[in-house]
Formats: structure tokens, sequence, C-alpha cells
């Protein structure tokens, strides 16, 4: 979460549109060629899935903030899902249960991202249509070129219209008033002393049946044991000048700061890819990634504001006045990473990590190899899921921003949502 785009959702909060609200960056440049030639039909099918993939989870890191990132995942990934399931149906269907055995798979799929898409970031429109006529270009004209269009288009059309009374402008800009100056108690934190996505826990998820379903139970209180062990922890190793911090924590800190949902998907399509995972699969594992990842923001921002916890700064800055006798203030505290602008409990960092291992886990198995990317460029190895997933929500700790009860409890979340997910929605039908 950047620095960047906290200062710019601010500033576009009274905007009265939804695209500017939505938006940072600039529309993607030209469009790749899809490069089918040489491969067997499955190997086909299976490229207009991950490629459609690559391409949106690129497009929206570039454009949109990681709460909305998610978001728009979730609804292309529906409508690439239920499109492929048209053709041949081998999970329930999400939004869209039509049925069009001859038409063409990469046609249908890139209909379905297409429109999802041109709808959710209206602001690269111009790099969707090109990615779009490169992807049609490798079709063949005929009837099952034009079954494909129409079939992405109603499953793109039925998820959107399932998705319509969403307003997500009113989610990011939902006006936020500060409790009393308590302990315990959120207060905007600097140095952007701004509130934002207060209404982000208000939106519909799409799989739980609420967003209050996991809601974790209240934060500690602040003269608990528990506290004042989380206080003590972040207050040494959360510090800008730590001195009990190491190099490996502080690389860590940084280099997870900024992940959000395009990284996972990366992984997924690693994952994919080692199993040699058809079309349907792919499909299908990636709608359930993203779903588990829009649904645990939603999820974890209901818990923030529900609970309004206050961040460490807030809570380092006045340990002396707090009423615990253990906790020992410094006002010149300062984390390491710029803390983010709405309340602590739960960490959706933690959540979104377990909800993305827990989502890959349960389809493809925990143990792989795979490499995590960051938007600097640096690139860390893992051998399972759930490793990446951990040290992304402890490095919240080490960036001075969470609590380590925040962490684990976004754990149990995020972990609860994807299972939720799984046995929830598309699921496999017997044969």
């Amino acid at each position: 979460m950047k620095v960047a785009w906290f200062v710019s959702l601010a500033v576009l909060v009274s905007a009265a549109a939804l695209p500017a609200a939505y938006g940072r960056g600039e529309a993607r440049a030209p469009a790749r060629q899809l490069a089918f030639d040489r491969e067997s039909g499955g190997q086909k099918d299976r490229r207009a899935v991950t490629e459609w993939n690559a391409f949106a989870s690129d497009l929206v890191a570039a454009n949109l903030a990681p709460g909305p990132q998610t978001y728009t995942l979730a609804v292309v990934q529906i409508g690439v899902h239920d499109a492929l399931n048209a053709i041949d149906r081998r999970y329930e269907p999400y939004a869209f249960a039509g049925s069009a055995p001859k038409a063409s798979v990469a046609a249908a799929v890139a209909a379905a991202a297409h429109d999802t898409l041109v709808r959710l970031v209206p602001q690269a429109a111009a790099a969707v249509e090109a990615e779009y006529e490169a992807a049609l270009s490798t079709v063949p004209p005929g009837a099952a070129k034009d079954a494909g269009i129409a079939t992405g288009e109603k499953a793109a059309a039925a998820i959107l219209a399932r998705r319509a009374g969403d307003d997500l402008l009113a989610a990011i800009t939902k006006p936020y008033t500060p409790g009393p100056a308590e302990p315990g108690v959120y207060q905007p934190t600097p140095p952007l002393n701004i509130v934002l996505l207060a209404g982000w826990g208000e939106l519909r998820p799409f799989a739980l049946r609420s967003a209050s379903q996991f809601r974790p139970p209240h934060p500690p209180s602040v003269k608990s044991l528990q506290y004042t062990f989380d206080y003590d922890e972040v207050k040494r190793l959360g510090s800008i000048g730590s001195s009990t911090r190491t190099a490996e924590q502080t690389d860590t800190a940084r280099f997870w700061y900024d992940v959000a949902a395009k990284e996972w998907n990366v992984v997924a399509r690693q994952g994919l890819a080692d199993r040699s995972a058809d079309a349907w699969r792919a499909a299908r594992t990636l709608a359930v990634l993203d779903i588990s990842l829009a649904d645990a923001v939603i999820a974890t921002f209901d818990a923030k504001y529900h609970y309004n916890y206050w961040r460490p700064i807030t809570a380092i800055r006045a340990g002396d006045d707090d009423g615990n006798i253990s906790t020992k203030g410094d006002p010149t505290w300062e984390p390491l990473c710029v803390t983010p602008p709405f309340p602590e409990y739960n960490s959706t960092h933690a959540a979104t990590a377990a909800a993305a291992a827990g989502a890959l886990a349960l389809e493809l198995g925990d143990r792989h190899t795979f490499t995590v990317t960051n938007p600097s460029g640096a690139s860390r190895t893992y051998k399972r899921f759930s490793a990446a997933a951990y040290e992304e929500g402890i490095s919240r700790i080490y960036c001075g921003i969470h609590f380590r009860t925040a962490m684990n409890l976004g754990f149990v979340q995020g972990a609860l949502v994807a299972r939720h997910v799984d046995e929830s929605v598309l699921q496999p039908l017997e044969d």
C-alpha cells in the first residue's frame, strides 16, 4: 500500500465519478500477442485463462487501489469461469448458467474478461480493447468464435448485473468521525492524518453470508497482559530506528509492504502450471482465489470499523497515559513503514495472505516452489503457500503498523474465509 496511493485517494475523494476515485496510473501500453501456435488444444485453453488473468492482474495493479483490485479481479474471474463453464459445465455457475457447447474457449474467455474490465477499469479501456483485439485475432472466424464472444458477453453481463448495487465510490469515501481520544480508540495517524475506506466493510461479500460472518472477537484491553506483550513487541521491532530488528526482518517488512492481489495471482499461475491444470480447473482456482481475497478485505474492514482500535503509533506515543502501568510511552516513536489510514484491528495483509494461501492450498496443495516478485522488482522464493502467507502477515509487525493479535486473528479470519469460499461456490459437478 503505497503512500502515493493513499495521498491520491485523499485528493480524489471529492471527485464526482467512480473512475476518478478508482484510478491511479496510466492506461497499460501495447497489447501482448497471445502465443497459441504449436500448442495443443488443452494448452491453448488454459493459456487463454491464465493470459487474461495475467493481463487483468497487471492492469488493476497499475490502475486501482488494493481494495478495488480484489473486488475487480473477483468480478473478472467469475465472468471468465462462468463463460468457460457454459461451454463444458464442470462446476456450479456463479451468475451465468447458459450453455454454449460449440463456442470457442479463447473467444469466450476474452469477451468475459474484456467486458468486466472495461466496466470496472474504464480509464484503461484503450489497453483492454487492444488486448481483446489481439486475442480475437488468433481465433479463426466462424460460428464458434461468434458463439464464444456472445457467451463471454453474457457471462460478464450476469456478474455485473449481480453486483450492480455496489456503490464503490461511497465505500471509499464514506465520511468518518473519530471517536474520543481515549486509550484503545482509533485516531487518524501521521503523516497522512486522513481516514479512508470507512464503507468498504459494508459491501456485500461475494461468498460470505455477511461481512461479519467471521468477525474476530474484541481486541485485547489496553490493560491486559496480551496487550502489554503486543505493545512491547511492536515498539521494539517496528520502530524506524529499532536496534533489535534484524536486517532480514527489515527486508521482510519492506518486501511485503506493497504486495497485493497481483502478486498472489502470479503465485496461483505458477501453482497451476506446476499441477498442469486444465482450463476449467485454472478458471475455478483463480475465481476462488480472487473471491477469497475480495471477501477477506471486506471482512477485515467490517472488523476495523466495528472495533475502531488504535494503531501502534498512537498507542506507543500515549503509552504513559493509557492506564497500563507496564507500558512505557515514547512520544517521538516512529514506525518503519507509513501507517495505513484506517483502524488497526485486524490485519488485512494477514487475512488476505491467509485467504490466498488457503484457497490455493485447498485446490492445489500447499507444497509448491514458487517466486514472489514485489512491485519494486525484488523477489523471494518459497516452498509452501503457507510460508509466504506467514511472512506477509508478520511483516506488519516489523513495519510497526500492527500488533501481533491483529496478525494472528487476521490469519484465522482469512483461513476461514478461504475454506468457506471453497466449500460454498463453484462446486464440482458429479460425473
